[in-house]
């Protein structure tokens, strides 16, 4: 069983080598870079939770700066959660992970499951029993996120999906993948928008405003405001978001 087990870590750890978009001329490089380091924050975590114990991966992620841990938190909780699913432990890691964390980090734990849940292919709506079902909002983020960034061209580039059938966390999951792929294309960002049904796209530029401030591009808060003027509670109400996030894992440290 442990061996069936360290396979399954290194097959896991194949998985997710790299998670990064190419920079096209559009692309506004001072985004780029904090984008880049976003997503080599999330490799960490996956990975880093793949290679040590419950205990000294939380060591590992309590030890780095609020503007890495957040994403750190999403690649820890995806590797557990596919480690859990795939080989059907009675002891959820995830579980253990879990205990004695504040609602902020559960809340970014919760994100990362979104990923799992996409990469396992569950229905929509799914969560593991180790997660209390009040965090399901950000399980749907993680999962449309994920959606936004693995399949970026057939959604981003073709609209799709159109459809109205996924919830509000779900699109703002679209929105935050919008600002990673496009990198500070603003129009390209914005013209992507239009290919989705108007009545989600409050919830898509709050996804955006969450990615904006997040990732720490707060300072092109204006320019989103500018391009999403009929948007603007919304690109606020996104931005305010990230930047609470960010601030509850500054005041946990």
């Amino acid at each position: 069983m442990k061996k069936d087990t360290e396979n399954l870590r290194s097959h896991l750890l194949a998985l997710m080598k790299d998670v990064s978009l190419p920079i096209n001329e559009f692309s506004n490089l001072q985004i780029s870079e904090k984008l880049s380091t976003a997503r080599s924050a999330f490799i960490f975590g996956y990975q880093t939770a793949l290679k040590t114990s419950i205990e000294e991966l939380s060591f590992s992620l309590d030890e780095l700066p609020a503007s890495r841990r957040g994403f750190s938190l999403e690649g820890a909780s995806m590797a557990i959660v596919l480690i859990d699913e795939l080989s059907k432990s009675d002891k959820p890691l995830l579980q253990e992970l879990l205990k004695e964390k504040s609602h902020a980090e559960k809340k970014l734990y919760a994100i990362g499951v979104g990923w799992a849940v996409a990469r396992l292919q569950k229905p929509v709506g799914w969560i593991p029993t180790s997660l209390d079902k009040k965090y399901s909002g950000a399980v749907a983020d993680g999962l449309g996120f994920h959606h936004g960034f693995f399949n970026h061209f057939r959604v981003f580039r073709n609209g799709i999906p159109k459809n109205t059938s996924f919830n509000t966390n779900y699109d703002r999951g679209l929105g935050r993948a919008l600002w990673f792929f496009f990198q500070g294309d603003f129009k390209g960002l914005y013209n992507a928008i239009q290919q989705f049904s108007i009545e989600r796209h409050p919830q898509l530029w709050k996804g955006i405003g969450t990615a904006c401030a997040f990732t720490g591009n707060s300072t092109f808060k204006t320019t989103l405001l500018e391009i999403g003027k009929k948007y603007e509670k919304d690109i606020i109400f996104g931005v305010n978001v990230g930047n609470n996030l960010l601030n509850s894992l500054v005041k946990l440290k």
